[in-house]
């Protein structure tokens, strides 16, 4: 969550923008503070290893990106930018290049670009009057604050290009509802992930990898249909036919069986499957990639209409600072006798994202890496767009409605006065402290067990 300028708090009488005099930055660090960071990375690549560090790159790779936006645009519009800088608080570390200071800031919450003249609070020399964000056409303005999220929709779509046409994705699919997920569950190819012990299946000897192509000459293909035929053999030796190394091998296989969910006894065969990573081409990658992004945006709506409600909040509130548990969607995998089911948080924060996108990264599982780490900016990207101040989508807000004014008052200018919104702001931010911080504490509760 990042706004054009580094979020401050008015005090004092307002200032009159085009009288104030700038006082030129002092590009400054701190040797200890840039120790201090140098060594965190150290041990992050210590304690998570090179999949960590990864993760971390990607996610200030994004943060950058958001505010290369802001900069370029407002740069293009012919706006003054005094300072680039990811983090907030402190320096560690800057210099500066021409009338822009960039650098490194101690609280890794973030980053801003400053823009001279956001508002009518900001001060500025009278000299960069016709340089102010505020003095810039609608379209210019209006292009500036959406920068940020366009970029994390472009990195979106990238990845999610990247996974469907070179990667792979489990099953070649990206569901974004649980109708495509069990669509792509019946339909996608997968290979035995463990091999359940005391069963008839590793009495025959199936192995780990193994991708059992037919059951009594019916050809498998998503691992659904694989546990109804089984289901319908319980305690009959079964002719079965795996792929191994490239060959193909007959195994007759003795079907357990087990108590069914009706009460009945229906086949146990004793295998967990994992998808296999697919690629689906150039072509179709255009589509795939659209249908994703679109399904990953509706998500998004849904998500945040749900948490940001009144009840959304309260329901973690009491997650993140009471006994009750980390709210969850439910979920699971079926397996051929021997399923096991996943509780998902619902709520993740960077702490969170970080470890799960390290294990995937650990795991091999780039597509899926991808994937999650597009949904990750898709998410990102409209949440910045809520139309509140200090989030990008505030300056939207603002920009629309000084356009819509102006227009009623026969083109002379109109802008809004900024002092009006702070109550507002003021909520807002309070609420951004709120969901930041208690998704902290889930992120920590959920990573010690607690």
């Amino acid at each position: 969550m990042t706004d054009l300028n580094e979020p401050q708090l008015p005090a004092g009488p307002v200032p009159q923008p085009s009288r104030a005099t700038a006082t030129e930055p002092d590009p400054s660090g701190n040797p200890l503070r840039l120790v201090l960071l140098v060594s965190l990375v150290v041990l992050a690549g210590i304690g998570g290893g090179w999949s960590l560090l990864t993760m971390i790159a990607a996610l200030l790779v994004m943060i950058f990106l958001h505010e290369l936006g802001h900069y370029l645009t407002a740069k293009w519009a012919g706006m003054k930018v005094t300072e680039f800088f990811i983090g907030f608080g402190p320096r560690i570390w800057s210099f500066k290049r021409g009338e822009t200071e960039y650098g490194l800031k101690v609280i890794p919450a973030g980053a801003y670009v400053k823009i001279v003249g956001m508002h009518n609070l900001d001060e500025f020399d009278d000299a960069d009057s016709e340089r102010t964000y505020m003095s810039k056409p609608f379209w210019r303005r209006l292009s500036v604050a959406v920068a940020g999220s366009t970029m994390h929709f472009l990195l979106a779509l990238v990845c999610f290009f990247i996974a469907f046409a070179f990667v792979g994705l489990p099953g070649g699919g990206w569901p974004t509802t649980e109708s495509e997920m069990q669509s792509l569950e019946n339909r996608a190819s997968w290979a035995v992930h463990v091999v359940s012990d005391g069963s008839g299946a590793q009495e025959a000897g199936i192995e780990p990898d193994d991708r059992i192509l037919s059951v009594e000459g019916t050809p498998i293909a998503g691992f659904d249909g694989f546990r109804r035929i089984v289901a319908d053999r319980p305690d009959e030796v079964v002719e079965v036919v795996v792929l191994r190394d490239g060959s193909q091998l007959t195994l007759d296989v003795p079907i357990g069986h087990r108590e069914g969910a009706d009460g009945d006894q229906e086949g146990f065969f004793g295998v967990g499957p994992y998808m296999l990573d697919e690629t689906v081409g150039v072509g179709d990658a255009f589509s795939a990639t659209g249908h994703a992004f679109g399904g990953s945006v509706r998500q998004t709506f849904t998500g945040l209409a749900s948490i940001l409600s009144p009840s959304g909040l309260a329901d973690l509130g009491r997650a993140a600072f009471t006994n009750q548990d980390d709210p969850v969607v439910e979920g699971g995998s079926g397996t051929g006798g021997s399923g096991t089911g996943t509780d998902e948080p619902q709520a993740a924060g960077i702490v969170r994202i970080s470890s799960i996108g390290a294990g995937l990264l650990g795991d091999g599982e780039i597509g899926y890496f991808l994937g999650i780490f597009a949904t990750i900016n898709i998410f990102i990207g409209v949440f910045n767009l809520v139309p509140l101040l200090p989030l990008d989508g505030g300056h939207v807000a603002i920009a629309c409605y000084e356009k819509v004014r102006s227009m009623l008052r026969g083109g002379r200018p109109y802008h809004v006065d900024v002092m009006k919104l702070l109550p507002v702001t003021y909520a807002a931010v309070m609420v951004l402290i709120f969901l930041g911080v208690s998704v902290l504490v889930l992120d920590t509760r959920t990573l010690v067990g607690g």
